[in-house]
């Protein structure tokens, strides 16, 4: 039997403020947050992976990154799943394939998609770095939030 890859985090501990902006299907949300920690050596995958979870939603959907702020902007994307574009031929970064340690994040808020079908806006923002790991933390974590965010799949049937 395979033995369980034991993860040691390594400092500084990066941590991103999280807003949820919104999408098509549910329009503005205010004033719902999360921070969240997470350790130099994990990935852009585990932050994304992360994110769906902070908002009481399953993670059974696609998402990706944009370090410009602009949807489905290729040429600064860090995907899930990596696809080249049927149109441009362009495929966006792997976010497993990158250590927060080894990005470069924008100073601006920049923008996560998940779910592709109903598009869920969040606004990311790199707040800070700390050197300490937080002694028996288990990253990535919750550090922080504010507001309840709507169900994530609204029921149709009580709004008819």
């Amino acid at each position: 039997m395979p033995r369980k890859r034991v993860f040691t985090p390594e400092p500084p501990v990066y941590r991103f403020h999280v807003r949820l902006l919104g999408g098509p299907m549910v329009g503005e949300i205010e004033d719902v947050w999360r921070d969240i920690e997470l350790a130099a050596n994990q990935t852009l995958l585990e932050l994304g992976n992360e994110i769906p979870y902070a908002f009481d939603f399953d993670n059974d959907h696609l998402w990706a990154f944009y370090f410009s702020g602009k949807p489905f902007d290729a040429t600064t994307e860090y995907a899930l799943m990596a696809e080249p574009d049927p149109l441009t031929g362009v495929a966006p970064k792997r976010a497993e394939d990158h250590t927060l340690r080894g990005v470069h994040f924008p100073r601006q808020e920049f923008l996560y998609i998940f779910d592709f079908g109903d598009e869920w806006h969040f606004g990311v923002t790199l707040a800070g770095k700390s050197d300490e790991l937080t002694p028996g933390a288990v990253y990535p974590r919750v550090a922080g939030s504010q507001g309840e965010p709507p169900p994530q799949y609204p029921d149709w049937d009580e709004e008819e």
